[in-house]
């Protein structure tokens, strides 16, 4: 590489960087996270049931993600909540390089596969969130940094696709981190699988991928739960509650970045038929055609999406001969560069607020004025409460879902729709606090109803009693 790749490629990774901490912020999720882990570290054991809420299932509450919520309450203590930004900003940006720089053989293809990179980075951009999702993401990448790429034959001709120790570490370290393990045994599969799709002389060898995602498994039972922890997360993708959450709904196509992700899959697909190595062809084609689908269904699969777009693409990119182009590339290369680090400048400066998404003054106010308990908030909105009440007083639902399959998960999505029967849902619940969105259907109808008083609003919050049990505060 020259003098001039060398800069453009190291102001392109610090333009990631940049962009990934401009779109950061912590909400709920990150915040019951950490209320997790300082439970964790207040009491020196795993939580036998949920401290939290007051309608959860009385079952057992396995930690899904224990590395992760514990490390993020060790370091929320000793360098404050925005230091738990900053290592889930590296470590998403970290997953946006790594999507791309190995598969990217060359400058040119570097240089060609950048915009996919930052792609990745823009198609969420409005849920960049200081959790465990973003260690998974770079998990994710380094599956397929490890995974995308044809098994050499050993000596004695047997294939192999890495030392099984790879997959082994990658699962245990995952597991550990983020729910979104299981994608470290389903990839593979789907790698091996569909490589029956090529021509014999062009299919990769099958029995490593399966190899892999043994290994992966086998990795994935070293945690504190051992296989406890696999089984609850298979349980959690199928269960009914997670078709709520957002991540996991159809996105909005009316926005131009939801119609670009499966159309520039389909363009890597028209790309990686014609260009790059014949070997594991309609393999790589056809897991790509399984994310765009995948995509078409749930939001959370669409920086997945892109990460394979990246993998792919990028092994394409490096075969294609760029010397028409050639004289372009210096002038380009100097404009890139400099146009990289005012977008680094720039994003550098900025500071974050992690309570600017959230209740605080609310939540304060409900314990200062030692308000009715039995608190009802709406979902997202649950994990802060958690974090700021520390259990002293419980919330209603928060961000893990899989705990509120009672049918509470859905009577808090009732009140945020203000569907009929709200108001039974308040009553059934005895709930004598209501700390809601200012200007919510529920806020409107709360203060049109004579059986409850505003006792506190701000720009973000508003909090409701009970008009008897606001007597029996005072």
């Amino acid at each position: 590489m020259t003098t001039l790749a060398r800069a453009w490629l190291g102001a392109a990774i610090a333009m990631l960087a940049a962009i990934a901490w401009h779109h950061m912020e912590i909400l709920g999720d990150g915040y019951w996270c950490i209320a997790a882990g300082d439970w964790v570290l207040d009491h020196r054991a795993l939580p036998d049931a949920d401290p939290f809420s007051y309608v959860s299932q009385k079952r057992p509450w396995i930690l899904h993600m224990p590395a992760f919520q514990i490390g993020a309450a060790w370091l929320a203590r000793h360098a404050g909540i925005v230091s738990v930004m900053i290592a889930c900003t590296i470590a998403i940006a970290a997953a946006a390089a790594i999507a791309w720089l190995p598969h990217a053989r060359t400058p040119a293809a570097r240089a060609a596969t950048f915009p996919l990179a930052v792609f990745y980075l823009l198609l969420d951009a409005d849920d960049l969130s200081a959790r465990g999702q973003a260690f998974g993401d770079l998990a994710f990448a380094i599956l397929l940094a490890v995974v995308h790429r044809a098994p050499p034959p050993d000596a004695r001709g047997v294939a192999r696709l890495r030392p099984y120790v790879v997959p082994f570490v990658l699962g245990a370290a995952w597991a550990n981190l983020h729910p979104s393990f299981l994608l470290a045994i389903a990839v593979p599969i789907a790698f091996g699988v569909t490589s029956l799709l090529d021509s014999p002389e062009d299919r990769r060898p099958i029995a490593p991928y399966f190899g892999f995602a043994l290994a992966a498994l086998v990795g994935a039972c070293v945690n504190p739960y051992s296989i406890v922890l696999v089984l609850d997360v298979a349980k959690l993708a199928s269960d009914p509650t997670t078709a709520y959450v957002d991540l996991f709904q159809s996105p909005d196509f009316h926005r131009g970045a939801w119609l670009l992700a499966p159309a520039s899959g389909l363009a890597v697909v028209a790309l990686r038929t014609r260009f790059g190595e014949a070997r594991g062809r309609r393999a790589d084609v056809a897991v790509l055609l399984l994310f765009v689908g995948a995509t078409c269904l749930a939001r959370r699969y669409g920086t997945l999406l892109v990460a394979v777009e990246l993998a792919i693409a990028g092994r394409a990119a490096s075969a294609i001969d760029f010397a028409r182009v050639a004289r372009f590339a210096k002038p380009a290369a100097i404009a890139a560069t400099i146009a990289q680090l005012a977008i680094v400048a720039t994003y550098a400066r900025e500071r974050k607020d992690p309570l600017f998404h959230v209740p605080a003054k609310a939540a304060a106010v409900v314990e200062e004025r030692a308000l009715p308990d039995r608190v009802m908030n709406p979902y997202h909105w649950g994990g802060y409460l958690d974090w700021a009440w520390r259990g002293r007083r419980k919330a209603f639902v928060d961000g893990r879902n899989n705990l509120f399959a009672n049918g509470s998960f859905e009577d808090a999505l009732r009140l945020e729709a203000l569907a009929d029967g709200w108001h039974d849902v308040l009553d059934a619940y005895e709930v004598g606090t209501v700390l809601w969105e200012s200007g919510a259907p529920l806020d409107r109808a709360l203060a049109r109803h004579r059986a409850w008083q505003e006792v506190h609003r701000d720009g973000r919050a508003v909090v409701y009693v009970r008009r008897r049990a606001e007597r029996d505060v005072r």
